[in-house]
Protein backbone atom coordinates (compact mmCIF):
# COMPACT_ATOMS: atom_id res chain seq x y z
CA UNK A 1 0.00 0.00 0.00
CA UNK A 2 0.85 3.32 -0.86
CA UNK A 3 0.58 6.09 2.28
CA UNK A 4 -0.26 8.69 -0.95
CA UNK A 5 -4.16 8.84 -1.79
CA UNK A 6 -4.53 7.48 -5.04
CA UNK A 7 -7.39 9.87 -6.24
CA UNK A 8 -6.95 13.33 -7.03
CA UNK A 9 -7.81 16.08 -5.22
CA UNK A 10 -11.27 16.72 -6.89
CA UNK A 11 -11.93 12.72 -6.00
CA UNK A 12 -12.35 11.93 -9.46
CA UNK A 13 -12.07 8.32 -10.76
CA UNK A 14 -10.07 6.76 -13.23
CA UNK A 15 -10.84 2.76 -13.34
CA UNK A 16 -8.84 0.25 -15.52
CA UNK A 17 -11.22 -2.92 -16.04
CA UNK A 18 -9.90 -6.63 -16.92
CA UNK A 19 -11.28 -9.42 -18.01
CA UNK A 20 -15.06 -7.98 -17.14
CA UNK A 21 -18.13 -9.86 -17.80
CA UNK A 22 -21.72 -9.09 -19.38
CA UNK A 23 -22.64 -9.31 -15.37
CA UNK A 24 -20.28 -6.88 -13.91
CA UNK A 25 -20.11 -4.02 -16.58
CA UNK A 26 -23.58 -2.17 -16.24
CA UNK A 27 -22.63 -1.89 -12.98
CA UNK A 28 -19.44 -0.51 -13.61
CA UNK A 29 -20.89 2.14 -16.23
CA UNK A 30 -23.74 2.57 -13.53
CA UNK A 31 -21.78 2.95 -10.54
CA UNK A 32 -19.48 5.99 -12.94
CA UNK A 33 -22.90 7.85 -13.83
CA UNK A 34 -21.87 10.57 -11.47
CA UNK A 35 -19.35 12.93 -11.39
CA UNK A 36 -16.53 13.00 -14.23
CA UNK A 37 -15.17 9.59 -13.91
CA UNK A 38 -13.27 7.63 -16.29
CA UNK A 39 -12.69 3.86 -17.43
CA UNK A 40 -10.86 2.05 -19.64
CA UNK A 41 -11.79 -1.90 -20.49
CA UNK A 42 -8.93 -3.94 -21.35
CA UNK A 43 -9.10 -6.97 -23.31
CA UNK A 44 -5.75 -8.74 -22.19
CA UNK A 45 -3.73 -9.49 -19.53
CA UNK A 46 -0.33 -7.47 -21.21
CA UNK A 47 -2.89 -4.53 -22.14
CA UNK A 48 -3.70 -4.44 -19.11
CA UNK A 49 -0.52 -4.24 -17.61
CA UNK A 50 0.95 -1.83 -20.21
CA UNK A 51 -1.73 0.23 -19.07
CA UNK A 52 -1.19 0.18 -15.24
CA UNK A 53 2.62 0.75 -15.29
CA UNK A 54 2.64 3.66 -17.95
CA UNK A 55 3.45 7.05 -16.89
CA UNK A 56 0.87 8.43 -17.66
CA UNK A 57 -1.54 9.28 -14.78
CA UNK A 58 -2.18 6.81 -12.36
CA UNK A 59 -6.03 4.82 -11.75
CA UNK A 60 -7.71 4.99 -9.27
CA UNK A 61 -8.75 2.04 -9.11
CA UNK A 62 -8.21 -1.26 -11.19
CA UNK A 63 -11.04 -4.09 -11.50
CA UNK A 64 -10.60 -7.34 -12.45
CA UNK A 65 -12.51 -10.47 -12.77
CA UNK A 66 -9.88 -13.15 -12.61
CA UNK A 67 -11.76 -16.22 -14.04
CA UNK A 68 -12.51 -13.78 -17.12
CA UNK A 69 -9.13 -12.26 -17.19
CA UNK A 70 -7.41 -15.88 -16.61
CA UNK A 71 -4.03 -13.92 -14.82
CA UNK A 72 -2.26 -14.15 -11.94
CA UNK A 73 -4.13 -12.35 -9.05
CA UNK A 74 -0.94 -11.98 -6.89
CA UNK A 75 0.87 -9.82 -10.11
CA UNK A 76 -1.80 -7.31 -9.82
CA UNK A 77 -1.79 -7.15 -5.93
CA UNK A 78 1.62 -6.48 -5.99
CA UNK A 79 1.40 -4.24 -9.22
CA UNK A 80 -1.43 -2.09 -7.51
CA UNK A 81 0.66 -2.30 -3.61
CA UNK A 82 3.94 -0.33 -4.34
CA UNK A 83 5.13 2.55 -6.83
CA UNK A 84 3.48 0.87 -9.57
CA UNK A 85 0.18 2.01 -9.13
CA UNK A 86 0.69 5.03 -6.51
CA UNK A 87 -1.63 3.75 -4.32
CA UNK A 88 -4.23 2.16 -6.67
CA UNK A 89 -6.71 -0.04 -5.71
CA UNK A 90 -7.30 -4.10 -6.83
CA UNK A 91 -10.96 -4.49 -6.62
CA UNK A 92 -11.53 -8.29 -7.00
CA UNK A 93 -15.03 -8.41 -8.61
CA UNK A 94 -16.75 -12.30 -8.77
CA UNK A 95 -17.21 -14.60 -5.69
CA UNK A 96 -15.47 -14.95 -2.03
CA UNK A 97 -12.36 -17.15 -2.83
CA UNK A 98 -10.05 -15.08 -5.40
CA UNK A 99 -8.03 -13.04 -3.21
CA UNK A 100 -4.55 -14.57 -2.04
CA UNK A 101 -4.75 -16.23 1.13
CA UNK A 102 -2.70 -13.62 2.75
CA UNK A 103 -4.13 -10.36 1.45
CA UNK A 104 -5.77 -7.94 3.87
CA UNK A 105 -8.51 -5.70 2.69
CA UNK A 106 -8.08 -3.12 5.72
CA UNK A 107 -4.53 -2.42 4.17
CA UNK A 108 -6.63 -0.60 1.16
CA UNK A 109 -4.57 -2.59 -1.22
CA UNK A 110 -7.29 -5.18 -1.96
CA UNK A 111 -11.13 -5.56 -1.68
CA UNK A 112 -13.18 -8.53 -2.84
CA UNK A 113 -16.43 -7.50 -4.57
CA UNK A 114 -19.00 -10.41 -4.72
CA UNK A 115 -22.44 -10.91 -7.08
CA UNK A 116 -24.37 -9.39 -3.69
CA UNK A 117 -22.54 -6.61 -3.18
CA UNK A 118 -23.07 -5.19 -6.97
CA UNK A 119 -25.57 -2.27 -5.36
CA UNK A 120 -22.67 -1.17 -3.11
CA UNK A 121 -20.40 -0.67 -5.80
CA UNK A 122 -20.24 2.78 -6.58
CA UNK A 123 -20.29 3.58 -2.64
CA UNK A 124 -17.12 0.96 -2.67
CA UNK A 125 -15.35 2.80 -5.40
CA UNK A 126 -15.49 5.85 -3.67
CA UNK A 127 -13.83 4.97 -0.04
CA UNK A 128 -10.77 6.96 0.65
CA UNK A 129 -7.59 4.79 0.91
CA UNK A 130 -6.44 4.50 4.57
CA UNK A 131 -3.43 7.10 5.15
CA UNK A 132 -0.30 6.32 7.20
CA UNK A 133 -0.33 8.68 10.51
CA UNK A 134 2.73 10.65 10.49
CA UNK A 135 4.21 9.29 13.56
CA UNK A 136 2.66 5.42 12.75
CA UNK A 137 6.13 3.98 12.89
CA UNK A 138 8.02 5.31 16.03
CA UNK A 139 7.58 2.41 17.65
CA UNK A 140 8.51 -0.34 14.45
CA UNK A 141 12.28 -1.42 16.85
CA UNK A 142 15.03 -2.79 15.36
CA UNK A 143 13.71 -6.67 16.72
CA UNK A 144 10.52 -6.58 14.73
CA UNK A 145 12.39 -5.02 11.42
CA UNK A 146 15.55 -7.84 11.38
CA UNK A 147 12.24 -10.26 11.49
CA UNK A 148 10.74 -8.54 8.54
CA UNK A 149 13.77 -8.04 6.78
CA UNK A 150 14.56 -11.62 7.22
CA UNK A 151 10.73 -12.36 5.55
CA UNK A 152 9.22 -12.21 2.94
CA UNK A 153 8.07 -8.96 3.84
CA UNK A 154 11.04 -7.21 1.89
CA UNK A 155 9.89 -6.64 -1.22
CA UNK A 156 12.17 -4.89 -4.60
CA UNK A 157 11.46 -2.49 -6.75
CA UNK A 158 12.89 -1.51 -9.80
CA UNK A 159 13.17 1.87 -11.15
CA UNK A 160 14.26 2.00 -14.62
CA UNK A 161 16.76 4.73 -16.48
CA UNK A 162 17.38 5.18 -20.16
CA UNK A 163 20.18 6.91 -22.14
CA UNK A 164 19.22 10.58 -23.43
CA UNK A 165 20.86 10.29 -26.67
CA UNK A 166 19.22 7.40 -27.70
CA UNK A 167 16.24 7.17 -25.60
CA UNK A 168 17.10 3.38 -24.79
CA UNK A 169 16.75 1.69 -21.50
CA UNK A 170 20.47 1.14 -20.02
CA UNK A 171 19.77 0.20 -16.19
CA UNK A 172 17.60 -0.13 -13.12
CA UNK A 173 17.44 0.80 -9.59
CA UNK A 174 16.57 -1.57 -7.03
CA UNK A 175 14.79 0.03 -3.89
CA UNK A 176 13.48 -1.46 -1.08
CA UNK A 177 10.08 -1.55 0.20
CA UNK A 178 9.04 -3.48 3.52
CA UNK A 179 5.25 -4.78 3.12
CA UNK A 180 4.33 -4.41 7.14
CA UNK A 181 1.10 -6.33 8.66
CA UNK A 182 -0.09 -3.62 10.12
CA UNK A 183 0.87 -0.49 8.03
CA UNK A 184 0.97 -1.91 4.77
CA UNK A 185 4.03 -1.24 2.10
CA UNK A 186 6.72 1.08 3.34
CA UNK A 187 8.74 2.85 1.02
CA UNK A 188 12.45 2.72 1.92
CA UNK A 189 12.41 6.55 2.93
CA UNK A 190 9.71 5.33 5.46
CA UNK A 191 12.06 2.42 6.87
CA UNK A 192 15.51 2.49 5.63
CA UNK A 193 16.27 5.36 8.35
CA UNK A 194 14.84 3.31 11.30
CA UNK A 195 16.92 -0.10 9.82
CA UNK A 196 19.97 2.68 9.92
CA UNK A 197 19.90 3.58 13.22
CA UNK A 198 18.97 0.29 14.66
CA UNK A 199 22.22 -0.90 13.37
CA UNK A 200 20.57 -3.09 10.64
CA UNK A 201 21.93 -1.90 7.50
CA UNK A 202 24.49 -4.73 6.92
CA UNK A 203 21.70 -7.09 7.61
CA UNK A 204 19.74 -4.89 4.91
CA UNK A 205 22.03 -4.66 2.33
CA UNK A 206 22.83 -8.28 1.93
CA UNK A 207 19.28 -8.98 2.00
CA UNK A 208 18.50 -6.69 -0.75
CA UNK A 209 21.44 -7.95 -2.81
CA UNK A 210 20.82 -11.73 -2.59
CA UNK A 211 17.05 -10.50 -3.86
CA UNK A 212 18.30 -8.29 -6.17
CA UNK A 213 21.26 -11.20 -8.08
CA UNK A 214 17.69 -13.63 -7.55
CA UNK A 215 15.77 -11.35 -9.80
CA UNK A 216 18.53 -10.19 -12.69
CA UNK A 217 18.92 -13.87 -12.99
CA UNK A 218 15.44 -14.87 -13.21
CA UNK A 219 14.78 -11.74 -15.56
CA UNK A 220 17.51 -12.96 -17.93
CA UNK A 221 19.65 -10.24 -17.50
CA UNK A 222 22.09 -10.72 -20.22
CA UNK A 223 20.54 -7.81 -21.69
CA UNK A 224 23.50 -5.29 -21.32
CA UNK A 225 21.26 -3.48 -18.75
CA UNK A 226 22.54 -2.51 -15.66
CA UNK A 227 21.10 -2.69 -12.00
CA UNK A 228 22.03 -0.29 -9.29
CA UNK A 229 21.93 -1.35 -5.21
CA UNK A 230 22.18 1.42 -2.75
CA UNK A 231 24.66 1.39 -0.48
CA UNK A 232 25.43 3.14 3.16
CA UNK A 233 28.84 4.30 3.69
CA UNK A 234 28.58 2.28 6.85
CA UNK A 235 28.28 -0.78 4.43
CA UNK A 236 30.79 0.48 2.29
CA UNK A 237 33.44 0.67 4.46
CA UNK A 238 33.00 -2.32 5.83
CA UNK A 239 35.94 -5.16 4.92
CA UNK A 240 33.54 -7.98 4.07
CA UNK A 241 31.05 -6.05 2.10
CA UNK A 242 32.94 -7.30 -0.81
CA UNK A 243 32.74 -10.99 -0.43
CA UNK A 244 29.57 -10.90 0.62
CA UNK A 245 28.49 -8.89 -2.47
CA UNK A 246 31.06 -11.36 -5.02
CA UNK A 247 29.70 -14.71 -3.77
CA UNK A 248 25.63 -13.25 -3.90
CA UNK A 249 26.83 -11.97 -7.34
CA UNK A 250 28.62 -15.56 -8.62
CA UNK A 251 25.74 -17.99 -6.63
CA UNK A 252 23.13 -16.31 -9.19
CA UNK A 253 25.57 -16.02 -12.29
CA UNK A 254 25.18 -12.33 -12.61
CA UNK A 255 28.04 -10.65 -14.95
CA UNK A 256 29.92 -8.30 -12.48
CA UNK A 257 29.44 -5.12 -15.21
CA UNK A 258 26.01 -5.40 -15.12
CA UNK A 259 26.06 -4.09 -11.45
CA UNK A 260 26.13 -0.71 -10.04
CA UNK A 261 26.89 0.21 -6.32
CA UNK A 262 24.98 3.55 -5.56
CA UNK A 263 26.83 5.26 -2.54
CA UNK A 264 23.97 7.14 -0.17
CA UNK A 265 25.19 9.35 2.01
CA UNK A 266 22.99 9.07 5.50
CA UNK A 267 25.71 10.63 7.08
CA UNK A 268 28.76 12.41 5.64
CA UNK A 269 31.94 11.15 4.69
CA UNK A 270 34.68 12.29 6.77
CA UNK A 271 37.70 9.73 6.29
CA UNK A 272 38.22 10.38 2.56
CA UNK A 273 41.34 7.90 2.46
CA UNK A 274 39.35 5.23 3.63
CA UNK A 275 36.21 5.47 1.54
CA UNK A 276 38.52 5.67 -1.50
CA UNK A 277 40.59 2.93 -0.54
CA UNK A 278 36.62 0.82 -0.66
CA UNK A 279 36.03 2.31 -3.88
CA UNK A 280 39.48 1.20 -5.46
CA UNK A 281 38.26 -2.77 -3.99
CA UNK A 282 35.19 -2.36 -6.17
CA UNK A 283 36.47 -0.74 -9.05
CA UNK A 284 39.61 -3.50 -9.06
CA UNK A 285 36.61 -6.03 -8.96
CA UNK A 286 34.69 -4.68 -12.13
CA UNK A 287 31.92 -2.95 -10.44
CA UNK A 288 30.71 0.06 -11.19
CA UNK A 289 30.24 3.18 -8.18
CA UNK A 290 28.07 5.84 -8.21
CA UNK A 291 27.65 9.15 -5.78
CA UNK A 292 24.22 9.30 -5.12
CA UNK A 293 21.72 12.10 -4.61
CA UNK A 294 24.35 14.78 -5.62
CA UNK A 295 23.06 18.30 -4.86
CA UNK A 296 24.38 21.70 -2.75
CA UNK A 297 23.40 20.11 0.66
CA UNK A 298 26.00 17.65 0.06
CA UNK A 299 29.17 18.29 2.00
CA UNK A 300 32.61 18.93 0.29
CA UNK A 301 30.78 17.86 -2.40
CA UNK A 302 34.06 18.65 -4.77
CA UNK A 303 36.20 16.30 -3.02
CA UNK A 304 33.60 13.53 -3.57
CA UNK A 305 33.79 14.01 -7.16
CA UNK A 306 37.32 13.28 -6.57
CA UNK A 307 37.59 9.88 -5.47
CA UNK A 308 37.13 7.14 -7.67
CA UNK A 309 33.41 7.02 -8.49
CA UNK A 310 32.30 5.92 -11.94
CA UNK A 311 28.84 7.57 -12.24
CA UNK A 312 27.24 10.43 -10.16
CA UNK A 313 23.58 10.80 -9.74
CA UNK A 314 21.86 14.21 -9.65
CA UNK A 315 19.42 14.49 -6.98
CA UNK A 316 15.74 15.83 -8.00
CA UNK A 317 16.29 19.34 -5.98
CA UNK A 318 19.05 20.14 -8.62
CA UNK A 319 16.61 18.27 -11.60
CA UNK A 320 13.57 20.58 -10.20
CA UNK A 321 14.95 23.50 -7.77
CA UNK A 322 11.92 24.96 -5.98
CA UNK A 323 12.05 28.63 -4.99
CA UNK A 324 14.45 27.71 -2.06
CA UNK A 325 16.77 25.55 -3.85
CA UNK A 326 20.16 25.91 -5.74
CA UNK A 327 20.13 29.03 -8.62
CA UNK A 328 18.98 27.75 -11.85
CA UNK A 329 22.53 27.89 -13.02
CA UNK A 330 23.34 24.82 -10.84
CA UNK A 331 22.61 22.16 -12.69
CA UNK A 332 25.05 22.55 -15.59
CA UNK A 333 27.45 23.99 -13.90
CA UNK A 334 27.45 20.49 -11.44
CA UNK A 335 26.71 18.31 -14.97
CA UNK A 336 30.62 20.51 -16.14
CA UNK A 337 31.95 19.32 -13.14
CA UNK A 338 31.09 16.01 -12.85
CA UNK A 339 31.99 15.67 -16.63
CA UNK A 340 35.32 17.21 -16.23
CA UNK A 341 35.94 13.95 -13.96
CA UNK A 342 34.86 11.72 -16.57
CA UNK A 343 31.59 10.74 -14.59
CA UNK A 344 28.48 9.60 -16.28
CA UNK A 345 25.31 11.87 -15.24
CA UNK A 346 22.50 10.14 -13.85
CA UNK A 347 19.65 12.47 -13.51
CA UNK A 348 17.08 11.45 -10.86
CA UNK A 349 13.49 12.90 -11.00
CA UNK A 350 13.00 13.49 -14.47
CA UNK A 351 8.89 13.64 -14.50
CA UNK A 352 7.74 15.40 -17.94
CA UNK A 353 8.88 14.84 -21.33
CA UNK A 354 10.67 17.80 -21.44
CA UNK A 355 13.23 16.78 -18.63
CA UNK A 356 14.80 14.39 -21.00
CA UNK A 357 15.51 16.92 -23.42
CA UNK A 358 16.86 19.67 -21.03
CA UNK A 359 18.85 17.28 -19.07
CA UNK A 360 20.33 16.27 -22.51
CA UNK A 361 21.12 19.72 -22.67
CA UNK A 362 23.15 19.92 -20.15
CA UNK A 363 25.01 17.24 -20.51
CA UNK A 364 23.46 14.64 -18.88
CA UNK A 365 24.21 10.84 -20.03
CA UNK A 366 21.10 8.82 -18.69
CA UNK A 367 17.65 9.92 -16.86
CA UNK A 368 15.05 7.88 -14.21
CA UNK A 369 12.07 9.02 -12.91
CA UNK A 370 8.33 8.63 -13.30
CA UNK A 371 8.35 10.11 -17.18
CA UNK A 372 10.61 6.70 -18.01
CA UNK A 373 8.80 4.37 -15.26
CA UNK A 374 7.41 4.24 -11.72
CA UNK A 375 9.39 1.71 -9.56
CA UNK A 376 8.17 -1.99 -10.37
CA UNK A 377 8.18 -5.77 -9.66
CA UNK A 378 11.01 -7.08 -11.73
CA UNK A 379 7.85 -9.38 -13.09
CA UNK A 380 6.78 -6.22 -15.02
CA UNK A 381 10.27 -5.62 -16.17
CA UNK A 382 9.76 -7.23 -19.49
CA UNK A 383 6.22 -5.54 -20.20
CA UNK A 384 7.64 -2.12 -19.79
CA UNK A 385 10.58 -2.41 -21.84
CA UNK A 386 8.23 -3.44 -24.76
CA UNK A 387 6.24 -0.55 -24.01
CA UNK A 388 8.52 1.27 -24.24
CA UNK A 389 11.00 0.44 -27.24
CA UNK A 390 8.01 0.76 -29.06
CA UNK A 391 6.41 3.59 -28.27
CA UNK A 392 9.63 5.90 -27.91
CA UNK A 393 11.55 8.00 -28.27
CA UNK A 394 8.89 10.50 -27.67
CA UNK A 395 9.68 14.52 -29.41
CA UNK A 396 10.73 17.35 -26.75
Amino acid sequence: MSVQSPISGDHRLRLLALGIDAFWKPWIERALANGDPTVEFASTRLEAVSRLISTTAPFSHVLLQAPCAAIDVAQFLSLTSGDAGLGTQLLMLGEPGLLPPDSSPTQGICINVSSDQALELGHILHLPQPRLAPDALAGLGGRELLSLIASDALEIRYQPMVELSSRQPVAYEALARLCHPMHGMLSGEQFVPLAEAAGLSPVLTQAIGGRMMRDMAAIRHDDGLITGINFSLDVMLIDGTLDILEEQREAAGVRVDRVMIELTESRPAEDFRALARALDRLRQAGYGVALDDLGPAVPRLMELLDLPFTAAKLDKSVVHPSAEGPATDYLPRLVDACKSRGLLVIAEGAERQGDLSRLAAVGADWAQGYVVARPLPASALPIWRHAWEVGKPYPG
